[in-house]
Order: C-alpha cells, then sequence, then structure tokens
C-alpha cells in the first residue's frame, strides 16, 4: 500500500468553503451525553490512548438534511503511535451509520450525506497503539458530492435508474461505499457485455492512498439474486453473461473506497441473437414518462399515458411536448374513454372520469379493475381480476352486470378490448415457463371462448378495424400480431424495450390511422415504422364533440349506429336531434345543467 501525506493540506486546498478555527476537546467527552461541539469546516483536536487506560472521545456536530459529513483523522500520519478508528451515530447515539478504521494509512475517515435535519455523533477511538495519549486532528471539510449520469438518489434496485441498451454512463461513487444500479431490459439469447473503466489511479484529491477497486455485480429481474460479478484481480472489470429468459435486469456498480473524486464510466451493451420485424425500427416520440402503464391516443390524434408509480397522467404530444394532466390519483393504470368523449382513468381503489374540461371525479369505487373498453353501443367493459369478472357499465357508469369467469381463466381478465363490431375480447396471464404465457379469449355469451395462446405475457393488446390482434409482451421485448382467428401473422412484428401498453393512432379529427404506438416501460413513446401495418385501428372512441355538433348541422360525421346510440341517451325519440346533443354534452360537462334549456 502507497503511504499517504499531506493529505489536510490537500483537502482544504480543494474544500469548497474555507475552514473555521481550531478547537481542541474538553473532558469528559467519552459518551454522547458529554459529546464536544464541533462544526462541518472545521477542525478539532484531542487525544485517545489504547490499551489500560482506553479513552475514546466523541463529538458532535448539527447538520442540515442534505449536508455530507466529511471527517478525516490526521494521527499515525504525522507521528501518532496509534491506529485509530472512527464510527458516526445517528441522533440517539448509538444507532451506527457510518464507521472506517483505515483510509490513509491507518488513519481513518467517513462520508455520509445527512437524511434529516439534526445532531450527528462521532466517536474516535483507538487499536492497537503505544501507551499513554497519543495526538490527533479530526478534519470536518465541508464538501459535497459531484453529479454524474446516474441521478442519485440510485442506491437500491428500487430507485435504479432505467437505460436502453446500448448505453455509456459517467457516475460518481460518492459518498464513500456509493452503489449505483441500473436497469434495463434484454431477449433471450442475446449476450450482455459490462464493463467499468475508472479514471485516475493515482490517488486522488479527495481519496485514499490504496488501490481504486471496482466492482460490477448483475442482477436478475427482483434486484436481489446474483447472476454474475466481476472479482478483485480482473484488469478490466468487465463481464460478459448469456441471457437466457428475457426481462428486466439489474446491474450494481461501486468504486472502493469511493469519495468525492471517485469517477466511473460504464459500458453496457447486449449482442447476438438479434429479431427484428416489419414494424423496425421504433420511432422516439418522447421520453421521462416514468414507469407508463398504458396508453390511449386522444380525441385529436395526442396521446395520454398512466405513469402509476409517479402518480400521474400524462398529455404527449406526437411532436415530444408532454404535460402531467393528473397528479391528484394514486397509481394510475388502465385508460379508456366513454362515449361522452370523458377520459376513464383506473386506480388501484376506484375508477375515475375526467371531462374534456380537465375535472376529475370518481365514476364507481371497486378495487381490482385493471382495465376499461368502450363499446360501440356507448356502454363500457371493465375486466376484474380480484373477482375473475367481467363487469359491464352502462354509458352513464351505472353497473348492467357481472359476468363470472373463475370457472374459465387462472388470473385475469388482464386486459379488454372491443371490436368494430361489438365482440369483446380479454386476456388472462399466467407464468407457469419461463416467459409466461397469456391466453386471449372472446367473451360468447357469458362464457369464455379461447382465441389463442400468447407464449409470452401480453402486457397489453390492441385491435385493427378487421379484429387483428397486436400484442405487446415486457417479458420478451416484442410486438406481435395475431390474425382475427388466432393465427400468428407476425413473431415479431417489432421490437420495443419493455413495451408496457399498446394503442392505434387517430387523426387530427378523430378518425383511426394504421400507426400503431407503445409506451416502454422505461419511459419512452414510441411508433412502429411504417411498415407495421396497412390496417386501421378499431375506433377507440365513440365519437368527438365536433362531429357530434357537425353532424347535427350537416349530416355526414356520424353513421347512423351513432346517431341511433345518442338518441338512445337522449330524448330517445327515434331521430337524432339537439336534445340528443344537449345530453351528450351535459354528460362530459360542456354544457351545465343550468344553461341547458
Amino acid at each position: 500500500m502507497v503511504r499517504a501525506f499531506g493529505l489536510a493540506a490537500v483537502l482544504v486546498s480543494m474544500s469548497v468553503h474555507p475552514a473555521y478555527g481550531q478547537t481542541a476537546e474538553s473532558e469528559p467527552n467519552n459518551a454522547p451525553e458529554t459529546a464536544n461541539p464541533a462544526v462541518r469546516g472545521g477542525k478539532v483536536t484531542g487525544t485517545i490512548e489504547w490499551g489500560a487506560n482506553t479513552d475514546d472521545d466523541y463529538w458532535v456536530l448539527t447538520v442540515n438534511a442534505g449536508d455530507t459529513i466529511f471527517a478525516d483523522v490526521d494521527a499515525n500520519e504525522f507521528g501518532s503511535y496509534i491506529d485509530p478508528n472512527l464510527t458516526l451515530y445517528g441522533s440517539d447515539g448509538t444507532t451506527v451509520l457510518a464507521r472506517n478504521s483505515q483510509w490513509d494509512g491507518l488513519d481513518p475517515h467517513v462520508t455520509y450525506v445527512a437524511t434529516t435535519a439534526g445532531r450527528y455523533y462521532l466517536r474516535i477511538g483507538s487499536g492497537y497503539g503505544g501507551q499513554g495519549p497519543q495526538p490527533y486532528t479530526l478534519n470536518f471539510f465541508e464538501v459535497k458530492c459531484p453529479v454524474g449520469d446516474e441521478s442519485e438518489p440510485n442506491d437500491a434496485a428500487s430507485s435504479a435508474k432505467s437505460v436502453t441498451l446500448p448505453a455509456t454512463i459517467h457516475g460518481k461513487a460518492c459518498p464513500a461505499n456509493d452503489t449505483d444500479y441500473f436497469k434495463f431490459s434484454v431477449t433471450a439469447g442475446r449476450k450482455l457485455t459490462l464493463q467499468v473503466d475508472t479514471v485516475g489511479r493515482e490517488r486522488p484529491a479527495f481519496g485514499c492512498a490504496c488501490q481504486i477497486v471496482a466492482t460490477i455485480v448483475l442482477l436478475s429481474s427482483d434486484g436481489r439474486t446474483e447472476l454474475a460479478r466481476t472479482h478483485e484481480d480482473d484488469s478490466p472489470k468487465h463481464l460478459e453473461y448469456d441471457v437466457s429468459q428475457s426481462g428486466t435486469y439489474y446491474v450494481a456498480v461501486g468504486v472502493w473506497p469511493g469519495g468525492i473524486r471517485y469517477p466511473y464510466t460504464l459500458h453496457m451493451s447486449a449482442s447476438g441473437g438479434d429479431v427484428s420485424g416489419t414494424g423496425d425500427p421504433v420511432i422516439a416520440h418522447a421520453d421521462g414518462l416514468g414507469t407508463p402503464v398504458a396508453v390511449i391516443t386522444d380525441p385529436t390524434g395526442d396521446f395520454i399515458v398512466s405513469d402509476r408509480d409517479g402518480n400521474r397522467v400524462w398529455w404527449v404530444a406526437p411532436d415530444g411536448r408532454k404535460q402531467v394532466i393528473s397528479a391528484e390519483l394514486p397509481g394510475p393504470t388502465g385508460l379508456g374513454w366513454d362515449m361522452f368523449a370523458n377520459l376513464i382513468v383506473i386506480g388501484p381503489h376506484a375508477v375515475f372520469k375526467m371531462d374534456p374540461q380537465g375535472h376529475m371525479s370518481q365514476l364507481f369505487a371497486h378495487e381490482g379493475i385493471t382495465d376499461v373498453a368502450l363499446a360501440p353501443d356507448g356502454t363500457l367493459w371493465f375486466g376484474d381480476d380480484r373477482a375473475r369478472s367481467l363487469r359491464h357499465y352502462d354509458a352513464r357508469g351505472s353497473l348492467i352486470t357481472t359476468i363470472d369467469l373463475a370457472a374459465a381463466i387462472g388470473v385475469g381478465p388482464a386486459h379488454v378490448a372491443v371490436a368494430r363490431n361489438g365482440d369483446v375480447y380479454f386476456s388472462d396471464n399466467n407464468d407457469s415457463n419461463p416467459t409466461g404465457a397469456s391466453t386471449i379469449y372472446k367473451l360468447s355469451g357469458t362464457q369464455a371462448q379461447v382465441v389463442f395462446t400468447l407464449p409470452a405475457i401480453a402486457s397489453d393488446f390492441a385491435l385493427d378495424a378487421n379484429g387483428n390482434f397486436y400484442l405487446a409482451s415486457s417479458t420478451d421485448n416484442r410486438i406481435y400480431r395475431y390474425s382475427a382467428f388466432g393465427a400468428p401473422q407476425a413473431s415479431p412484428l417489432a421490437t420495443a424495450t419493455a413495451p408496457a401498453g399498446i394503442t392505434f393512432g387517430r387523426n387530427a379529427d378523430g378518425s383511426m390511422n394504421n400507426h400503431v404506438f407503445v409506451v416502454e416501460n422505461g419511459g419512452r413513446l414510441v411508433e412502429l415504422s411504417s411498415g407495421a401495418t396497412s390496417e386501421l385501428g378499431a375506433p377507440i372512441g365513440f365519437a368527438t364533440i365536433a362531429q357530434v355538433i357537425g353532424d347535427l348541422l350537416k349530416p355526414g360525421a356520424l353513421t347512423d349506429a351513432q346517431r341511433h346510440v345518442l338518441d338512445t341517451i337522449g330524448n330517445k325519440n327515434g331521430r337524432y336531434d339537439v336534445g340528443d346533443l344537449r345530453a351528450f354534452l351535459l354528460n362530459n360537462n360542456s354544457l351545465s345543467a343550468s344553461h341547458a334549456h
């Protein structure tokens, strides 16, 4: 090990703020209750002793949340015959937050970012040493961790940063003992290559005189099970791993000992086993949408995206502009439209609707709802995976009937879609094989009729105007197409990174087009290439406000079937007229009851 000299001088010269004055200890200070005060940016002096007259000293700091406590000892390095150790405690004086026994030679340091404001206690004690009191200087340097690409906090799998392969990340291993987590999706049959490079193998300004050691750990989809790791003697720090199961993987990167100036560069890529379809490559339209679960096209050709983990609902334009339109619902998942152009949003305990003016209200309370689809007759179909049933509601949100599917399906219904002719389809999921499987059913009366089984978990599916199926699977990063009769037509149609939701596009006048869009779990909205399909999407909404008004002035914007439905929720006089338009506008709050006469 190379010895370090003059660390205090180097640290002071690099410190963000000038040091305060030097303070000598005052005995007794061998317990938290009698700790001597210290301040960030200052230094203290004292003596400790090993052996029969063992003496530990306690110091107390008062800091703000987010402050970095950086304490460094100068003792053995400058002639004291002692092996000191440092322990940092929380405000109770007993909870250990950080400890160290050697950093510069035998002299320790600790680094800790305060999670809460308050008092923190630091104990300096001695290991083996000479007889009699030995002097030390304890420096409380006022420093902050630099910012890298990895967007702290990301020190656990639960807060891992999502990346898309290939990726190069410039990170900082700060504070000491910092581990950064990243997550990504990769398909079976590919080879992962991971490598971390460290710079400045000579001692950095705020660093250890010892060798810098980087570590890469590859973890499975649970974020805990270790699949591979680099060895201390590996040079460079490099991993290769053959992926046998599609899905999400995690990588944890650390640089020992870490601190203010410990940068690293992480390279991640996947090769071999490439698959592509007529919808490849996908085209990115937007990013930064949190953790999307569902996507649906709005009446003017823009998109609505649910971000379950971020408790947000996004509006997204095809050119990438985006805005949060709701941050008040916890855990939004499924999305849909009712016949009045109200947005339906599914939460964990209730179903909500947002009118065209942006007002949110509860449609009904129920736990276990997974998805919603609008039928041509204006009614709504909901999947209920808690009761394993389909729930059928009228246009205004009143329950018509519940269809029990428990005897036919194992899990679900997970997702629901309605074809242009009114046929209702739904999926169930199971994980009995490594990539899982999803069975698509057609509702026949009150019975579930199997259409086909996808050999992967379908995270969502959509229909085109001819009843063909488009399925997104996050377990193998593929988009599939099956015929209306359940025959595979493209496996895959395209590839995407952990696709979560899928929808067809709409034109500015509300009509459907043949563009297919997907939201990825990492936060992107992407479009399949133009070769994906020539078929138009099945209708997503019922009719736009402009179409309902325009058809009254000049018939042609609506079909006869749509006019009939509007009459059934209006004045029921056998024709579409002003009374039916009034009912439509009242149900989406475009017209208030007080102004309807």
